[in-house]
């Protein structure tokens, strides 16, 4: 079973194996074209109704203000990161990319925000 590096993420991946998720923590991605070294908090997969359901859930604090905050949460969730971890999700399960349709749901869990009030407009965002 894979271990979390904290608490917060933990929970999460306890949420995800106990959904019924095969779920890891700290999935490497594919390098960007600049390079450097990049990875996912967690990440679920399951099959279901023959469809690959992918959850990608990063855990961290919002403390930089409202417009950083914003811009690190849609950062996480690029559409660079989004392809690479289905692909690479694809690549452990050994499934061809044309086996299935993919569902892949992105969430953010703030561990805290220092602008609580603004940042509840975060949650509606759809990354």
């Amino acid at each position: 079973m894979p271990v979390a590096g904290t608490w917060s993420e933990e929970v999460v991946l306890e949420w995800l194996l106990l959904e019924g998720y095969f779920a890891d923590v700290d999935v490497p991605l594919k390098s960007a074209k600049r390079g450097g070294r990049n990875e996912a908090d967690i990440v679920g997969v399951k099959v279901r109704d023959g469809r690959l359901e992918v959850v990608h859930v990063e855990v961290g604090g919002l403390s930089e203000g409202f417009e950083k905050s914003v811009k690190t949460v849609m950062n996480k969730f690029a559409d660079v990161v989004r392809d690479s971890v289905v692909e690479i999700m694809r690549e452990r399960l050994g499934l061809r990319d044309d086996v299935l349709e993919v569902s892949y749901r992105s969430v953010f869990v703030a561990t805290y925000a220092s602008n609580v009030g603004k940042l509840k407009a975060i949650l509606v965002v759809k990354v």
